[in-house]
C-alpha cells in the first residue's frame, strides 16, 4: 500500500492575512478555533494539530493529507498571491497600507533529516494514527519567583 503524501502547514489568529489566510476555510476556521476545540473532528479529518499560544495569540501546526488540503483548502497547494489590508492608527490618523501574501507561505517542509518546523520553532508532531487529534505545545518558560 502507497503512503499518502503529506501537507504540513501552520496558521496563527493574530492577523488575518499575515498570519492565516483570508477568506474560507480559514476565517472560519480560525474564529471558530477549529484546531483547538474540535479534537473529534481533527480526529475524524485525521489531522493531527499541535496547537499553543505564542504571547497573546493562537498558533497551530498541522498536518493533514494531500488529498483532504485538495478537498478542503486547495489554494494552500497553489502560488496564488493575495492582497490585504493593514490599517495603522496614529496621532495623524489613520493610513491604509497594502500587504501581498501568498497560500504557499503557509506550507512548512521538511528538512535534511525529515524533520518538520514551524515559524516559532515547534516541531510537528509525527503522523500516526494514534496522533490523530489536537496535541497542546509544552511551554519550555521558566519563570523566575521574587518572592524568594
Amino acid at each position: 500500500m502507497k503512503k499518502e503524501k503529506l501537507v504540513h502547514f501552520e496558521l496563527n489568529n493574530w492577523f488575518a492575512g499575515r498570519d492565516y489566510p483570508e477568506g474560507e476555510p480559514f476565517e472560519t476556521w480560525v474564529t471558530d478555533n477549529k484546531f483547538i476545540s474540535n479534537d473529534e473532528w481533527c480526529k475524524k479529518n485525521k489531522l493531527v494539530v499541535l496547537c499553543g499560544n505564542i504571547d497573546m495569540s493562537i498558533n497551530w501546526c498541522i498536518t493533514a493529507t494531500e488529498s483532504w488540503v485538495k478537498e478542503n483548502c486547495p489554494q494552500l497547494l497553489s502560488e496564488e498571491a493575495y492582497d490585504y489590508i493593514v490599517l495603522c492608527h496614529g496621532a495623524n490618523g489613520t493610513v491604509e497600507n497594502t500587504e501581498h501574501n501568498s497560500y504557499s507561505k503557509f506550507l512548512r517542509h521538511p528538512n535534511e533529516y525529515g524533520e518538520v518546523y514551524g515559524r516559532f520553532g515547534w516541531e510537528f508532531p509525527e503522523y500516526t494514527e494514534e496522533n490523530y487529534g489536537v496535541h497542546y505545545h509544552k511551554e519550555d518558560y521558566e519563570y523566575e519567583d521574587d518572592d524568594e
